[in-house]
């Protein structure tokens, strides 16, 4: 999930961008002005960033698989 920022190519990972409302401001963003989620198939959030790459996406998404 991507907030206020432009997402890394993943190839073929669903991204999803919510409208961000006060809500999601206030629940996913806090402070920051932009940030990316890793969500488990489960949706439990696995890792978030404000900065990040494909390369940290793809290390953290590997992680999921390797418990």
């Amino acid at each position: 999930m991507v907030l206020g920022g432009a997402a890394p190519n993943l190839g073929g990972a669903e991204v999803l961008r919510p409208e961000i409302n006060d809500h999601i401001r206030a629940r996913y963003l806090g402070e920051a002005d932009r940030a990316t989620y890793l969500i488990r198939p489960d949706q439990v959030v696995a890792a978030r960033w404000v900065d990040v790459d494909a390369a940290a996406i793809e290390a953290a998404a590997q992680a999921l698989w390797k418990g």
